[in-house]
């Protein structure tokens, strides 16, 4: 299953995000999420949300950015896009569902960040 969901600002996208993928691991328990941001501050106010939120230790959770690249792949694995680009692929399991979230996706509107896109949709 694909699609895209455009929610407007202050209208619970982060909070909307999480429901969806709880009832895409619920669906898939063997699945992975990943979630490509812009930024590092993005990326640090999604792993906050998931451990406040979700109830999920720091080590349940692979990071990957300019300064950090997590050693495992995760249930949950958040990119910033700059890295995403080459190491998404990396980290995929071709036997695993996956549920892909572009937080700001606006900003992911370029053919080098597309690779980041493509290789998180396992396309």
């Amino acid at each position: 299953m694909k699609g895209i969901i455009k929610v407007v600002t202050v209208g619970g996208k982060t909070f909307f995000a999480l429901i969806c993928f709880m009832k895409f691991l619920r669906r898939y328990p063997n699945g992975q999420v990943y979630i490509i941001v812009p930024t590092l501050t993005l990326l640090d106010q999604w792993i906050l949300s998931l451990q406040e939120n979700l109830f999920l230790k720091h080590d349940q959770i692979s990071e990957y950015s300019g300064e950090k690249k997590a050693m495992n792949t995760n249930l949950i694995n958040v990119f910033v896009i700059n890295t995403a680009r080459t190491e998404i692929t990396k980290t995929k399991n071709a036997d695993r569902p996956n549920f892909l979230i572009v937080d700001e996706c606006h900003r992911a509107a370029s053919k080098e960040n597309s690779k980041a896109i493509i290789g998180g949709l396992g396309a």
